[in-house]
């Protein structure tokens, strides 16, 4: 099983989900397609191309700049925003509205998909 963290953004009190490991490997479990299903997840066409403190620059341009790829996403509780840098094999969600709410609800799914597990973070580490 795959794991991931619940946990602060540095210097604030937002919660995001970062998810460890290789997440470009063929066996890792695809997250939007369990977030999809798991939350019934549309993107958010609209979302797309209004900058958020995640998401200041054009996303083409970051795209292409920095192999970092941020897609905008709506279920019946909020938004969140996957954000997949390749890079530096990093890959974190952010809920920058109702964000104890989605974050939840975005753990509850990956945890009953039966293919993550949450490791446990020291809030102190983030401030």
């Amino acid at each position: 099983m795959e794991k991931f963290l619940v946990r602060p953004g540095y210097k604030t009190e937002e919660l995001l989900i970062e998810f460890l490991g290789d997440h470009t490997g063929p066996q890792y479990p695809d997250i939007q397609k369990i977030l999809v299903q798991g939350l019934k997840a549309e993107p958010d066409q609209l979302k797309s191309f209004e900058p958020t403190q995640y998401s200041s620059f054009d996303i083409a341009t970051m795209a292409v700049a920095a192999d970092e790829f941020l897609t905008f996403w709506k279920y019946p509780n909020g938004e969140y925003e996957l954000d997949d840098d390749r890079w530096a094999l990093a890959f974190f969600i952010h809920a920058p509205k109702n964000n104890l709410q989605v974050i939840t609800d975005i753990e509850g799914v990956l945890l009953a998909s039966g293919k993550f597990i949450k490791e446990e973070v020291d809030f102190s580490q983030y401030k």
